[in-house]
C-alpha cells in the first residue's frame, strides 16, 4: 500500500507500547480485607409475622421500631415480599430479635404486640 493509499483511508497509526515487558505468571495476590470482615456472617434468631393487610405495613413497621428497635442492625429491612406462589399473605415483618422478647413460657404474637394485630 503506498503512502497516497494509506492517508485515504484515515485510519490512525497504531502507537508503540512504551511500557516493560513483564511476567503476569509472577505476580503474587494479598488479600486486602481484615480478618473480621472476611470471617462468616453471624446468624442472629429473630421473629417473623405475616401481614394480612397490606395498607398497615407502615403503621405496623412504625410501632415495631418504637416497641423493638434493632440497634446496630439499621442495615436490615424490616419488611419482605412472601416468595412462595400462592401464599395468603403478600408481606412479612420482622418483629423482633429473640434475645429482645420478653420471658414468658409461651410466646405468641398477642404476647409480643400489645397493639391490635392486623
Amino acid at each position: 500500500m503506498s503512502r497516497e493509499e494509506d492517508t485515504n483511508t484515515m485510519e490512525p497509526q497504531t502507537k508503540r507500547w512504551k511500557g516493560s515487558v513483564c511476567d503476569t505468571d509472577s505476580w503474587v495476590a494479598y488479600p486486602v480485607l481484615s480478618d473480621e470482615q472476611s470471617q462468616d456472617v453471624e446468624l442472629i434468631e429473630a421473629f417473623a409475622a405475616p401481614i394480612v393487610n397490606k395498607k398497615e405495613t407502615s403503621r405496623l413497621v412504625r410501632e415495631l421500631n418504637s416497641l423493638y428497635p434493632l440497634n446496630g442492625l439499621q442495615h436490615v429491612k424490616r419488611v419482605r415480599a412472601v416468595k412462595e406462589k400462592g401464599s395468603a399473605h403478600p408481606l412479612e415483618v420482622l418483629v423482633c430479635l429473640v434475645s429482645d422478647a420478653p420471658d414468658m413460657k409461651v410466646l405468641s404474637i398477642d404476647s409480643l404486640l400489645p397493639f391490635r394485630w392486623s
